[in-house]
């Protein structure tokens, strides 16, 4: 049974971006507010730039010990990795729902409680995802279908009515919630009774398709993803990657999104299933490089792309990797 006051908690990767971090807590902890047993746990990745003093000392220079608990994970775990560890702690401490948000990102006011109601009104839902914005209140991508063969194509060529097709799309205005088959990791609350045991993502993933994953996981499960256009909040994007996908001209995916790309075809659908869409989403890459060079445009995929995903896309795929 729900108890009447639900325990929140919120939970924070971080890895270099202390100096927005201490800048943007104090939104999350006013969130937090109207939450008794409310209780924010950052995860410290092994950052640069001694992110991990700065942090400690913020939270003891405040007096926020007993609100924020900050976690030395000893290495880069990942962002699956770092979430693992943090959520085990919540859970632990009997939160009820999770918060999980960048720490390069701030709520809205009213956002936590929007969330909690969203999920609290659907009993069936596992996951409310926030809509993300810029500062100016502008749209961001963070509702998702599942990555497929005929998506990745129309997603990658970007020609005409297919580019009308893409599997991302930006947060809805409005005020009611509607089903999705994921919402970005950037701003989402879990209900904690969804992970009956075990971690809460596979940490097989460094970085990029972990949520991806969990959400699939719990859509087959049965539980419901989604996406609550009233829960606002503001994110910068790609400040601890460097990666930022809503740039004009993306810089050069790492290694490491390509192995998390393969990892999550393969994982849940087979390889022969994953080189399929290693074909569709290397077809799309070059149908996009062709069209844009006959219509002497610039184009605008990340630096190297249809090399990286010919290479550790498809290639790797089909060797096995």
């Amino acid at each position: 049974m729900q108890r009447e006051h639900p325990s929140v908690a919120a939970v924070i990767v971080n890895y270099g971006a202390a100096a927005l971090l201490v800048d943007y807590l104090d939104k999350l902890l006013r969130e937090l507010s109207e939450h008794p047993d409310g209780h924010v746990y950052i995860v410290d990745n092994a950052s640069p730039n001694d992110d991990l003093s700065i942090l400690e000392k913020f939270v003891a220079d405040r007096n926020l010990a007993d609100r924020v608990s900050v976690i030395d994970a000893g290495a880069n775990l990942g962002f699956a990795g770092g979430n693992n560890i943090a959520f085990a702690k919540a859970r632990a401490c009997g939160a009820d729902y999770v918060f999980f948000i960048n720490p390069d990102a701030y709520p809205r006011v009213g956002t936590v409680d929007r969330l909690v109601s969203t999920l609290a009104d659907d009993p069936g839902a596992a996951i409310a995802g926030a809509r993300l914005e810029n500062e100016d209140g502008s749209p961001r991508y963070c509702q998702f279908d599942f990555p497929r063969p005929l998506g990745e194509f129309a997603k990658e060529a970007g020609i005409g009515f297919l580019s009308r097709k893409s599997a991302a799309r930006k947060g809805a205005s409005g005020e009611m919630p509607f089903e999705v088959d994921w919402v970005s990791g950037a701003a989402f609350m879990l209900r904690t009774a969804a992970i009956s045991d075990g971690p809460l993502m596979d940490d097989r993933y460094f970085l990029y398709f972990e949520e991806t994953d969990m959400m699939l996981n719990l859509k087959r499960q049965g539980w419901k993803v989604l996406h609550a256009p009233a829960a606002r909040v503001v994110h910068i994007g790609g400040y601890s990657t460097g990666v930022e996908h809503n740039a004009a001209k993306p810089k050069r995916l790492p290694v490491y999104w390509f192995a998390s790309w393969r990892h999550y075809f393969c994982k849940n659908y087979g390889r022969p299933y994953a080189a399929a869409a290693a074909m569709a989403k290397t077809a799309g890459v070059a149908a996009y490089a062709v069209h844009r060079f006959i219509r002497r445009k610039t184009n605008e995929k990340p630096d190297c792309y249809l090399e990286d995903v010919a290479g550790k896309c498809l290639l790797a795929t089909l060797k096995g990797e």
